[in-house]
């Protein structure tokens, strides 16, 4: 959380420099409704107006059951603001296998998916036919050290079994994937990482919203995400599948190359060779390249990406007069605090 501003703005003041630095969609986490509103409104102002947001929303905002089987009356005020607009909307339930939820699998999926079933009842009933997402977070407590596990295979597996269940619902669903124990940027954060990403790509997740979180969540860091996206890359690329086509078979080109010959100079080599993976970076060297050019591990290379990308500034920033809206917003907010 960012602290050189006003305190209880500290949730609005970060989205105003998302909204300002990406384009990329945002997952929008608020105090209070007072907050959410004066962030809804930043991003109406960003996009041109209400109308305009409402049309083609870039935001998600929900609230979180205070599991076990409570609804606090704050976080459904907040959810009945998002429901009544019609925004994208998930209501998470992030059950403790042991703490604040059975310690089976089962029993924490059973009671979590009942309790984020709430959030879609009263969506319905509030403004019927409006967006809802799925979430239901399986989390561990590790009775050695009674603290939250993410570098476990029930984390993964649980939200996989998640997935499931809003698929056959037939409900968009996030999961919290993508994250480590680990409070740096290592092996065991990338095979953590790794294998999460993974698992929630193979089971068909609309979002996951934990990329690079380090230390449970406690922290994050720029070059993991940049991992983290070379990560979820790779995984998408397994989970297309292969095609099978006539053009794909070949069977024409091996019939014409034949017994020891080569398809380098083959056209078909030129018009497909582009439709393979290829890595930002990782990399494909031997030892001696690799030191030649300057022994850079995978966290070093992540840290240069990192580097490019912050000195490109935004790419597509906003306008002067966007940027004038956003700031009167902003002090008008400040006059709550005041």
């Amino acid at each position: 959380c960012i602290s050189d501003c006003t305190p209880q703005l500290a949730d609005v003041y970060e989205l105003r420099m998302l909204l300002e630095t990406t384009t990329k969609p945002i997952l929008i986490w608020n105090f209070n409704k007072e907050n959410l509103k004066t962030q809804v409104e930043l991003c109406a102002a960003a996009v041109g107006g209400m109308d305009v947001l409402l049309e083609k929303p870039f935001i998600i905002a929900g609230g979180a059951a205070s599991v076990p089987l409570s609804h606090g009356e704050d976080t459904l005020d907040k959810l009945l603001y998002m429901f009544e607009l019609g925004l994208h909307t998930p209501y998470i339930a992030a059950t403790m296998m042991g703490g604040t939820s059975p310690v089976t699998l089962a029993g924490s999926l059973v009671q979590g998916l009942c309790e984020t079933l709430v959030g879609l009842l009263l969506s319905q009933l509030k403004n019927e036919g409006c967006p809802f997402m799925g979430t239901c977070f399986v989390d561990m407590l590790d009775m050695k050290t009674m603290s939250f596990a993410m570098s476990s295979p029930e984390y993964s597996l649980g939200a996989a079994a998640a997935c499931d269940v809003f698929r056959y619902l037939n409900l968009p669903f996030e999961v919290h994937l993508g994250c480590t124990d680990s409070p740096i940027f290592d092996q065991q954060a990338a095979f953590d990482i790794g294998i999460q990403l993974y698992t929630g790509i193979l089971a068909g997740a609309n979002i996951m919203n934990f990329c690079g979180y380090l230390e449970t969540a406690m922290s994050s860091s720029l070059e993991t995400l940049v991992f983290a996206n070379e990560a979820i890359d790779y995984c998408k690329k397994i989970s297309g599948g292969v095609e099978v086509t006539d053009e794909s078979l070949a069977e024409d080109v091996i019939h014409n190359v034949g017994p020891n010959g080569n398809f380098l100079a083959e056209e078909h080599t030129m018009r497909h060779f582009r439709e393979s993976w290829m890595p930002q970076n990782m990399i494909r060297t031997s030892y001696e390249k690799w030191a030649d050019s300057g022994k850079k591990d995978w966290n070093q290379r992540n840290k240069d990406t990192v580097r490019e990308i912050l000195a490109k500034g935004p790419q597509k920033p906003l306008s002067a007069e966007t940027l004038a809206k956003l700031d009167e917003i902003m002090a008008e907010a400040e006059k709550r605090y005041q």
